[in-house]
């Protein structure tokens, strides 16, 4: 391997990371974007409790009932998505901080070898010498 060969290694190398940091970038904002339609919806949620525990506001005979039923409806739909945001959040966290810890330890392996193969280049004079007066 030549030294111009080691050195574009380290280079993908250092532009595998820059691609991974972006991609934990994005996701952070995957992250962020989520819980504000958690917030969003826990207003919401928190809305149709005051409908269902001020009984839906008795408009106009037998209206109220129909507001508290669909006020109930809403709360199990935004129980639902909040469960299923949570663990989809959990998933993401997870799969994503064990792609960074393989790719990290990956580069970090990569990184070291080429390193090695850097210094053995720069000094073969040396590991020749010794060579020779082994002979």
């Amino acid at each position: 391997m030549t030294l111009l060969r080691l050195l574009l290694l380290l280079l993908l190398l250092l532009l595998q990371l820059l691609l991974l940091l972006l991609l934990l970038l994005l996701l952070l904002l995957l992250l962020l974007l989520l819980l504000l339609l958690l917030l969003l919806l826990l207003l919401l949620a928190t809305a149709a409790v005051a409908v269902v525990v001020g009984g839906g506001g008795g408009g106009g005979g037998g209206g109220g009932g129909a507001v508290t039923a669909v006020a109930i409806v809403v709360i199990v739909v935004v129980v639902v998505v909040v469960v299923v945001v949570v663990v989809v959040v959990v998933v993401i966290v997870v799969v994503v901080v064990d792609v960074v810890v393989a790719a990290a330890t990956t580069t970090a392996a990569v990184v070291i070898v080429v390193t090695v193969a850097l210094l053995l280049e720069r000094f073969h004079w040396l590991i020749n010498l010794r060579e020779q007066d082994s002979i």
